[in-house]
Order: C-alpha cells, then structure tokens, then sequence
C-alpha cells in the first residue's frame, strides 16, 4: 500500500506543480456576505453557482475533507474520497475511489449530493460527466503556496455555507504563520532536504514554503542542491551525489515512508557524509498535513519551526499562537547515534520515476489531493 501511494503522492505532486492559475487571494470568500446563491469561477473556467445552502456535500480528494472537517462542515460531508480515511468519521461516510475514475463518478451519482469539491487534478473529464449528470461539481484550482491555502479555505467555506467558521480558521492560520514569520526573521536558516520517495519539492510548490516559513533554506531551490540537471522549482527526483555536495544541516521526511527520525543512509551509506546525518537531524512530518494543500498544513510549518529552531518556537511562538502540545510537537527532532541508522531506508527508495513517465500518468491517477 506505501508502494501505490508513494506513487500517487510524486504523481500528484507533479500535477500541481504543472496545474493550472493558483488559487489567489481573489477566490476568497466575502466574509460579510454567506447567502445563497453563491457563485464562483472555478478551474475549468466555469461559472459554478450554488444555489441554496448545500446539506450534502461529496470531496474527491483527502485536501478538501480536511478542510471541510476543520472548519466545522464535516457532518455535510457524505462522499470520501482514497486516503481520507485518517480523519474522524470517515468510516460513517461513503468512499467514492480515487476522483478520477468510473466508480468515482458512478459512487458520486448514486449519492446525488448537493455539491461535490473537486481538486485540480480530477480530470476535467469527470468533471464533465458529474456536470452532465446534473450535479453542481466546483473544481480548485492549484494551491502553490501557503496564501493559496488560506485563501482555497476561506473559498471552501464560501461554498458550503460556513463563512464564519472558515473565516475563523483562515484567521487562526495567518496568525500562526505570521507569528513564525516574524520570530524567525533573523534567525540563521540552516540548509534542509525534504524527500519523499525519492523525490523533492523546489520552488513553487507549498512545501518550499513550509521549509523557508519554518526558517529553513530548501536546498532543492538552489541549482546545486539537489539535482544534477539545476531545476529547482515544482517536483523531481533527487540525486544522492548533489544532495552530498550540498551538505543539509537536516533532512524533512514524512510518516508514510519513515517511522522514526533519523536521517537514513542512502544508497551506499552516501549520507553518511553530510552533516544531518553526523548529527541526527531528521524531522517526521505527519504526510497528511505536509502533502496536502489544506489548513493543517500550518502545523507542519509549526512542527518543523520547532525543530529547526526549539528556542525560538519555545519562546517566541508558543505562547503567541497558544497551541498545545497536539497541534505542535516540539519533539519530532530526534538526536539519536548515527550509527544506529544504517538500516533505515535510503532517500532513493523505490527507481526514480522519470519526469516524462509522470506526465503520462496523469490522466490516469491524480488522487492525492
């Protein structure tokens, strides 16, 4: 299963990167305004108008269902989609498959919602066919960064009838974002690696931005960091030699490859030669916030602050967001002998999946989101 969704995860990954117009501040919801009808311009470029406050809402991505459930709208929700199963209540609710195939659309049509959320890599084709059907279907578009988010879930709210409550965690999540910003400001940014599977995130993408928010320098945005070609921006796969050359201070991973924090080997044992591994410095990030363009993606930003810079998280930004310990653990960093991670799984687990090869499987398994 971490197989299949590894893939899925690069694929859609991919796909964002190469989406459409980003979400924008302009998609946000008029906060003094929640009547009914509501109408948007969504992805396709279609006037999407809903007509009365929604009572039955089906997500074709794990994004929107987090947005839904965090903004007080899930009991609307009837229809999950794969990989949503990690919040609350999804086993009282329908999973409708991947968002991209035939018993997605025929698991949607049988519910008949109200409104159906759809991220920007459903295939228009669904899109089409759910539309054709009758049902009023909103796609989003990409998020490329932590703006995007805020704005898509204040959009999300808009939508569905929860302006107040969408606002309020939209509110919640620039504070928390400005509250690092500010207390990471002049902090020295060490230089770090996320990957996944093989791959990482430049320039471009909301995970570049949950790097350098959290006070961070992404080496995957420099031409020598991270790749032997000098691309440093969307998606791509990782090259151990460079990753080397350019010697992070601390590698990012998540938990649906790596159990435990401790920087692995690689291939060969060829990170034994940088200094993440000679110290320790590994960071598991929860896979379901860091991978997904929705409001708990703030807590990666305050899980990872507060593991790159403890003193400045403890001092500066607990008490000025007023978290607890659940929504920001301050102890992800683990500073264990490195002598004990020979056996953890390198960063090229799994081939490299050509660029190219991702681009045709596009149309068939964009899902994730």
């Amino acid at each position: 299963m971490h197989a299949i969704r590894a893939l899925l995860v690069v694929i859609v990954l991919a796909a964002a990167a190469l989406g459409g117009p980003a979400v924008g501040a302009a998609a946000a919801a008029d906060a003094t305004d929640c009547s009914f009808p509501r109408t948007h311009t969504d992805a396709t470029g279609t006037a999407v108008t809903v007509p009365a406050d929604p009572e039955t809402v089906v997500t074709l991505n794990p994004s929107a269902a987090q947005t839904m459930y965090e903004i007080g709208a899930w009991d609307e929700v009837v229809g999950v989609s794969t990989y949503a199963d990690y919040l609350p209540g999804t086993d009282a609710k329908t999973t409708v498959g991947t968002g991209t195939d035939d018993a997605t659309v025929e698991q949607t049509l049988v519910l008949d919602p109200d409104l159906v959320l759809a991220p920007n890599t459903v295939p228009d084709s669904v899109v089409s066919r759910l539309r054709g059907a009758g049902l009023t279907v909103y796609k989003f578009e990409a998020a490329a960064d932590l703006a995007d988010v805020v704005a898509k879930t204040r959009l999300t709210g808009d939508l569905v009838g929860a302006c107040e409550r969408a606002d309020a965690r939209a509110d919640r999540m620039e504070r928390e974002l400005t509250a690092v910003e500010q207390a990471v400001a002049d902090v020295n940014r060490p230089d770090v690696l996320y990957t996944f599977f093989g791959f990482t995130a430049g320039e471009g993408t909301f995970v570049h931005e949950v790097i350098e928010t959290a006070g961070g320098n992404n080496v995957a945005a420099d031409p020598d960091g991270a790749n032997a070609s000098g691309r440093t921006s969307g998606y791509f796969a990782v090259n151990p030699e460079v990753v080397v050359a350019s010697d992070p201070a601390w590698v990012v991973l998540n938990d649906d490859e790596y159990d435990r924090a401790t920087v692995p080997s690689g291939p060969g044992g060829v990170y034994e030669n940088t200094t993440a591994f000679r110290a320790g410095n590994a960071v598991v990030l929860d896979a379901n916030e860091i991978s997904q363009p929705a409001p708990r993606l703030v807590d990666a930003v305050l899980d990872l602050v507060a593991a790159l810079h403890p003193t400045v998280y403890e001092t500066a930004i607990r008490d000025r967001i007023g978290t607890d310990e659940s929504t920001a653990a301050a102890t992800t960093a683990a500073t264990t002998d490195p002598s004990t991670t020979g056996d953890a799984p390198g960063f090229g687990v799994g081939a490299p999946v050509g660029m190219l090869v991702v681009a045709a499987l596009l149309a068939a398994t964009r899902h994730w989101w």
